[in-house]
């Protein structure tokens, strides 16, 4: 699994080791992610990020960051947030919830 799509690398700097990510959803410090791609595929944790040199604890859709990045990417890799595999079974237990509320109300309808 590949997690939650967050955005993509628009641009590498080599000499720094720095990624530009266009966000299209919110990334905050400490989140894991995953940057994939046709020749990338990495996981590492976000310890800070920057928008227009300036640090910050969390960025949303449409803003672009800076990210130091410990191997090199591409533009037009792709970056996932991983979600905690407790938080992922919590949604899925919810959703089955959700779908037996659901059916229970619609069973009441029918009678």
């Amino acid at each position: 699994m590949e997690g939650r799509k967050v955005g993509n690398i628009t641009h590498y700097f080599n000499k720094i080791g720095v990624a530009v990510i266009e966000l299209i959803d919110t990334l905050k410090e400490g989140d894991t992610i995953r940057i994939k791609g046709a020749t990338t595929n990495f996981d590492q944790v976000v310890k800070s990020m920057q928008i227009e040199h300036k640090n910050v604890e969390e960025a949303t859709e449409g803003q672009s960051i800076g990210l130091k990045v410990k191997s090199v990417v591409r533009a037009g890799d792709e970056v996932f947030v991983l979600e905690d595999e407790e938080e992922e079974i919590e949604k899925e237990v919810e959703e089955i919830e959700l779908n037996e509320d659901l059916e229970e109300d619609f069973e009441d309808e029918e009678e």
